[in-house]
């Protein structure tokens, strides 16, 4: 469980090469490569898992192949774990890092630069915490598009009081403000509405993984905006 990074080219049939081998001197439970992101000089790598004994974000340098810069995704408190990331996003450059499990999992948005540097970390707005469980897990997944953040809180509560019905948070890149919530339309207990959005060219895909459906358990949906 050290981890790889592979290339592959797809102008050249999807050719594979080994981009970044963490076996040679990685440890155990490193998860080298869990999620990925990347600008035109830079790769983005989570190194460590929930179970791990922390997270890091690492700067791979594109054009080298060596690790440029590594800093510890702090704030989590999970098994244990310094810090979780779920997702990462990489646009007009800045680095967008969900941490789900940050504040008690509550959950929040980290911002680096390109250098690692953090900007700042956009956090759910008050009040919004589930009261039964004390859970949101909001940045369990981002997405970017048309100005705004979209980060998905899985775990939030249905507004007809049902558990884990799932939400997803809008946020305005200019100052990094909330702007909106975009809850569940039908809430159902554990959909988790949220847990996987994309979005592109002013639409929202959010799917709802463990939603009731046609009579079966966690057949799962998806909602188009």
């Amino acid at each position: 469980a050290k981890g790889r990074i592979w290339k592959y080219d797809l102008l050249d049939g999807g050719n594979a090469t080994l981009f970044y081998d963490n076996t040679v001197s990685g440890n155990s439970n490193d998860y080298f490569g869990g999620e990925l992101a990347a600008s035109d000089t830079h790769l983005f790598a989570l190194k460590g898992m929930f179970w791990a004994n922390g997270t890091e974000l690492v700067s791979i340098e594109i054009s080298t192949g060596n690790i440029v810069n590594t800093v510890p995704l702090a704030g989590g408190n999970w098994k244990g774990q310094t810090g979780l990331a779920s997702t990462f996003v990489w646009y007009d450059g800045k680095l967008y890092v969900g941490a789900p499990d940050l504040n008690s999992r509550q959950g929040g948005v980290y911002v680096y630069d390109e250098n690692l540097n953090l900007v700042t970390t956009i956090l759910p707005p008050t009040g919004q915490t589930n009261p039964s469980t004390n859970l949101l897990e909001m940045g369990n997944s981002l997405a970017i598009s048309d100005g705004n953040l979209y980060a998905g809180a899985r775990y939030e509560k249905g507004s007809n009081g049902v558990n884990y019905a799932g939400a997803v948070y809008v946020f305005d890149l200019s100052d990094y403000s909330y702007s909106y919530k975009i809850v569940h339309p039908v809430p159902t207990e554990s959909a988790q509405f949220g847990m996987n959005i994309s979005a592109d060219n002013g639409y929202l895909l959010v799917g709802a993984r463990e939603e009731f459906n046609n009579g079966y358990n966690n057949a799962g949906g998806a909602y188009l905006y």
